[in-house]
């Protein structure tokens, strides 16, 4: 027999053990405790009636965390089943513990098993990402170009150019246009890696732009692409090529690169230079 029960300060410490296994499911499940322990006693009150758990008969095997945004929108934070009981209807129990007519969210890295449970319970995937690894300790640069060359964004002169640029590059009817003080922005963030603002010309005419940035010791390619003219010629790989010598002569060892996954000329372009998928996130919903 299973039970949906609310959380409560008599079952809190087998919430902590079900809490504790939340990656079994899906490595972006959120730790409930780290929101809650930094909670006065009021807000710890009303986070516990965020939760359901489900029982079967006296044992609690499973649970769902989820916030709601606004109105009828709902985000699941955690949703998890332990004993390796991995049925639909379990799942379905938990889910149906939010309300009717609602539009519900959750963000989860692929497994073996995750997204398949997804779709049977009427999730649609939608916008996702990528994450691509390459292992920096054979890298070979390929023959330069004659008309190619890199340049260094300078702060304090070359805020506009990298700004105007990223906009023709990026540019898109459901984008919103950068504008400098989103540069100037980035340029305060600790993860900023002041050798890694780089532009490529062909000639005098700036054709891309391309930017390493540092996030715990480990370096990621961001805002990489080319102007649309400048498209398909191979201009991708130089640029790529001088971004990954500029790491591998800093003695990095890997680096990594997000990617969205209907974009396949750019992960083609990532797995010549030996990129390999390491992660895949999608963000579903499921409209109840």
């Amino acid at each position: 027999m299973y039970e949906l029960v609310t959380l409560t300060k008599n079952n809190i410490n087998d919430f902590n053990k079900l809490n504790g296994l939340k990656s079994n499911f899906n490595k972006l499940n959120r730790d409930f405790f780290k929101v809650y322990h930094n909670q006065n006693g009021f807000q710890q009150f009303l986070q516990k009636r965020k939760v359901k758990l489900l029982k079967k008969n006296s044992d609690y095997i499973g649970y769902i965390w989820s916030e709601n945004i606004r109105d009828t929108i709902y985000k699941i934070e955690a949703i998890n089943v332990i004993n390796d009981i991995q049925s639909l209807e379990i799942y379905r129990l938990l889910i149906n513990s939010i309300k009717l007519y609602s539009k519900i969210y959750y963000e989860c890295e692929k497994n073996e098993y995750n997204f398949t449970l997804l779709k049977d319970l009427g999730f649609n995937k939608t916008s996702g990402m990528i994450e691509m690894t390459l292992n920096l300790d054979n890298f070979i640069l390929p023959p330069s170009h004659q008309n190619i060359t890199f340049q260094k964004l300078i702060k304090g002169k070359d805020e506009k150019l990298r700004c105007s640029i990223q906009n023709r590059i990026f540019e898109r009817e459901d984008r919103i246009p950068l504008d400098i003080d989103d540069i100037y922005y980035d340029e305060l963030q600790s993860y900023y890696y002041d050798d890694g603002a780089i532009f490529i010309k062909n000639g005098n005419t700036y054709i891309g732009y391309g930017q390493i940035i540092i996030k715990e010791s480990v370096p990621y390619i961001v805002n990489f692409g080319l102007v649309k003219e400048w498209q398909n010629k191979g201009y991708g790989k130089l640029l790529l090529s001088h971004l990954l010598n500029i790491l591998h002569n800093n003695s990095y060892k890997i680096v990594k690169i997000k990617v969205d996954p209907n974009n396949y000329t750019a992960i083609k372009l990532y797995k010549y230079f030996g990129f390999t998928k390491e992660k895949e996130i999608y963000t579903w919903i499921l409209c109840k």
